[in-house]
């Protein structure tokens, strides 16, 4: 079955997805994406953005979670992305031109985030 690309991450849909996912309130979710925002790990939360701009890196940091140690998850996928199977990410409507979609910044393993809210927040933007 084929499937569609997903739009990048904005915070409504990330709200959405974590209250389905992960039975996190927004209140509660918002708290725990600022702080990996703050630590770098994410792109800021707050954003209405669902189109990467022409200049956007994916390739650097897909290669930074396949460089991760061990074969994780991440790093498996990421192998696949790298040998072919990346394709760009479809545009959504909006674009606030202020900030990119929602993104991990820095490719870590999930296990090394102590808060787990944190942790699960993490890996549903990845």
């Amino acid at each position: 079955k084929n499937r569609w690309r997903p739009i990048p991450l904005a915070t409504v849909e990330l709200q959405k997805r974590a209250s389905r996912f992960l039975r996190l309130g927004s209140e509660t979710l918002m708290t725990a994406a600022e702080e990996l925002y703050q630590q770098g790990y994410i792109s800021y939360p707050r954003t209405e953005t669902e189109r990467f701009s022409p200049e956007f890196q994916h390739r650097p940091l897909i290669q930074s979670f396949a460089n991760l140690q061990g074969e994780g998850p991440f790093a498996a996928y990421a192998n696949v992305l790298l040998n072919g199977g990346f394709q760009n990410p479809r545009a959504g409507q909006n674009d606030d031109k202020a900030h990119p979609p929602i993104t991990p910044c820095k490719a870590v393993d999930p296990n090394t985030i102590q808060d787990a809210t944190q942790r699960g927040v993490y890996i549903l933007v990845v």
